[in-house]
C-alpha cells in the first residue's frame, strides 16, 4: 500500500473487484510497533551504519503517513461507502499485539462490535513471535489477546503455526477462527500449523495463501491439494485418524465463506444460497487417479493444470469464460 495515496489505491482496488464481479472482504492494515526488532527499536537503529540509520528513519517516516489516525479514518470511510452484500470491510491490524498498541486494539474491537465488522489478524506465525509473547507478557500473544477480550467469533487469526495446547483451547473456547497458509509458511520456513488438532478441538479452520505461493501463481486448488497431503500423518494403519479430504475441501469452501463473513449466503451449493460456482473439468482430475470420488480427486490429483482461468459465477452471474474451459465442454 502506498501511504501517500492510500485512498486512491483502496478505491481502485475495490473498483477492480467490483468490475470483475468478485465477492471480496477488504481489510486495511497498520503496523506501528516493533517495526525492525522485537524490543528497543531506537537502540537497534543507533547501532547501525549512518546509511542504514537514514534508511530506517525514512521507512518510519513513510509508515507514519498511515498511522493509527489514518487507519481508523480509512476503515470507517470504506465501511460507510462500500459495505454491501458482496463487499465486506474488515479491520486488519497487522500481527497484534506485537505490532499494534493495546489501546488501538481495544478501539478496533469496540468499533468492530458497534458496526458488526469482522477482524482479521496474523498471529504466532513464527517462533520469534511465540517467544516474544512469553518474554513481554509472561504468556503467549493469544493468551494476552484473550485477557484483553479481543478474541471471539468475529475474529480470524491467520497462520497460527506456533501454538501451545493452551492456545488451541483459547481459540476453541472463544470461537475464534483460523486461516491455514501452508505454502506461505513452508516457503518462508515458519513451520506447519497444527490444523488437525485445531479442527479436532472444534476450531473453524479455513484456507489462505498470503501472497506467497510456491509458484507465485494464485492457484487456490493447488493449495487445497498441498493441505490434503501435508496433514496425512504417517501410519501403518489405513484407518488411523488424519485430516480427511472432505475436511480439507470444507476448509477451502464453506469455512472460507464463514471467515469472510459470507457464510449465510455462499460456501455451499444448496437451495436458498447464492450461486458462487467454479466449473472444473473433472477429467483433468479424475484421470489418472487412485482415489475414487470427486472431492478425493480434486484434493489429491496432481495431474491437473492450474485452474486460475476456470469459468465461474458469482451470485449466479457469469463472470469468466476461457477458450480452454468453455461452458459447453466443461464436465460437471
Amino acid at each position: 500500500m502506498n501511504p501517500e495515496a492510500y485512498e486512491d489505491e483502496f478505491a481502485r482496488l475495490i473498483k477492480a473487484y467490483s468490475e470483475a464481479g468478485l465477492r471480496v472482504a477488504l481489510a486495511p492494515t497498520m503496523n506501528t510497533e516493533n517495526v525492525f526488532v522485537y524490543g528497543d527499536n531506537e537502540t537497534f537503529i543507533a547501532s547501525l551504519s549512518p546509511e542504514l540509520q537514514d534508511l530506517c528513519h525514512r521507512i518510519l517516516k513513510n509508515m507514519a503517513r498511515f498511522g493509527e489516525k489514518e487507519y481508523f479514518e480509512a476503515v470507517e470511510k470504506l465501511h460507510n461507502e462500500y459495505s454491501s452484500a458482496k463487499m465486506h470491510i474488515f479491520h486488519g491490524p497487522a500481527s497484534p499485539p506485537q505490532w499494534v498498541r493495546d489501546e488501538a486494539l481495544r478501539e478496533i474491537k469496540k468499533q468492530a462490535l458497534q458496526r458488526s465488522m469482522r477482524i482479521h489478524i496474523h498471529t504466532q506465525q513464527t517462533q520469534l513471535q511465540y517467544h516474544y509473547g512469553l518474554k513481554r507478557y509472561g504468556k503467549t500473544l493469544l493468551a494476552h489477546l484473550e485477557d484483553m477480550g479481543f478474541l471471539g467469533p468475529d475474529v480470524t487469526c491467520g497462520h497460527c503455526v506456533w501454538l501451545s495446547r493452551e492456545d488451541i483451547d483459547i481459540l476453541a473456547r472463544t470461537g475464534t477462527s483460523v486461516t491455514h497458509h501452508p505454502a506461505c509458511n513452508l516457503r518462508v520456513r515458519n513451520g506447519i500449523s497444527p490444523v488437525f488438532e485445531l479442527i479436532r478441538q472444534g476450531v473453524r479452520v479455513a484456507l489462505g495463501m498470503d501472497e506467497k505461493e510456491f509458484a507465485d501463481d494464485k492457484d487456490y486448488i493447488a493449495k487445497i491439494r498441498l493441505t490434503a497431503k501435508l496433514h496425512r500423518f504417517p501410519s501403518h494403519r489405513l484407518d488411523s485418524d488424519h485430516l480427511r479430504t472432505d475436511e480439507v475441501f470444507k476448509m477451502g469452501t464453506e469455512n472460507g465463506a464463514e471467515v469472510l463473513g459470507f457464510g449465510e449466503s455462499v460456501g455451499k451449493l444448496e437451495k436458498g444460497r447464492q450461486a458462487d460456482i467454479v466449473l472444473l473439468n473433472l477429467g483433468a482430475y479424475a484421470s489418472p487417479s487412485y482415489m475414487p470420488g470427486t472431492i478425493h480427486s480434486i484434493c489429491c490429483s496432481t495431474a491437473a493444470k492450474p485452474v486460475m482461468s476456470a469459468p465461474f459465477w458469482s451470485a449466479g452471474k457469469f463472470c469468466l469464460k476461457t477458450a480452454s474451459s468453455p461452458r459447453s465442454t466443461a464436465k460437471r
